[in-house]
């Protein structure tokens, strides 16, 4: 007789935006998901697999709810997107928007995602065929 598991609840890593508030990032973004039920109703999201240039970390299979990071994402779907998290302007009333800044012009950090995509082949966009050569870069990249 076989032994099954229970499949596990709540999917893939958590990474809070606020938790990598002025890092760099390589985001793959995975997909577009509406109306996903959470405690405050239904929301729209991106699932997305993140290396975190600062870091030297990877996570994999995120949610992110974030309204306008959502709408920077939602259509970079199968894309690999250079970015910087950081807080936008406040709106009256409303707490500071989380935001992507465009990275992509940075010499600098452009070379540390290649480094990092080069030492992690097929990690983030999940066509690895061999374990990644390395979990993540001690210290970080940038």
């Amino acid at each position: 007789m076989t032994t099954f598991s229970a499949p596990a609840t709540g999917g893939g890593d958590k990474l809070a935006v606020a938790d990598i508030n002025q890092h760099y990032v390589v985001i793959f973004v995975k997909s577009y998901e509406e109306n996903i039920t959470t405690a405050h109703g239904p929301a729209n999201a991106v699932r997305v697999n993140v290396a975190d240039l600062t870091t030297g970390t990877h996570h994999l299979d995120v949610l992110w709810f974030p309204k306008v990071i959502v709408g920077s994402l939602r259509g970079q779907v199968g894309s690999m997107v250079l970015a910087k998290i950081a807080q936008g302007d406040p709106q009256p009333g409303k707490s500071a928007p989380w935001i992507l800044e465009d990275a992509t012009q940075e010499a600098a950090v452009v070379a540390a995602a290649n480094k990092w995509l080069e030492a992690n082949p097929g990690v983030l966009d999940e066509k690895a065929v061999a374990a990644p050569v390395a979990s993540g870069l001690a210290g970080g990249l940038i």
